[in-house]
């Protein structure tokens, strides 16, 4: 019952072409996060998920974003950015420092992505490039 976004695949591909290392960071269980990545192709992409278990589903997407920058040795901010389709990943990117697009081709809206405080709004995925 899932889909990709047109364009998410190119986008990917390119990110990794160009040596960009890439993580989710979902609230979502893991194990579904990565049957959902497996089942469309598109996990030999990722680097890394942080998502939740079935002990502990309560993690902040703060936290989420956190076990991260731990994984990745804690990168300079300035060149991370998280990307997202509702308020809460605006909200995660704040609250750890770093740069945010907000994804209006997601379930968000322009309007509350922007009013999250998003640094860029992406139209679509090819924006982000």
């Amino acid at each position: 019952e899932s889909a990709l976004y047109d364009g998410i695949v190119d986008l990917l591909k390119e990110l990794k072409n160009r040596g960009k290392k890439i993580a989710i960071a979902s609230s979502k269980p893991r194990l579904f996060v990565e049957e959902i990545s497996k089942y469309h192709g598109i996990d030999v992409y990722y680097d890394f998920i942080s998502a939740e278990d079935f002990k502990n589903n309560h993690s902040s997407k703060e936290d989420l974003i956190n076990r991260c920058f731990d994984f990745f040795g804690n990168p300079e901010k300035e060149k991370v950015i998280m990307i997202g389709d509702r308020f809460y990943d605006i909200d995660g990117a704040k609250a750890v420092g770093v740069d945010s697009a907000g994804a209006v081709y997601g379930f968000g809206t322009e309007e509350e992505l922007s009013k999250a405080g998003a640094t860029y709004i992406l139209n679509s995925p090819k924006d982000l490039l």
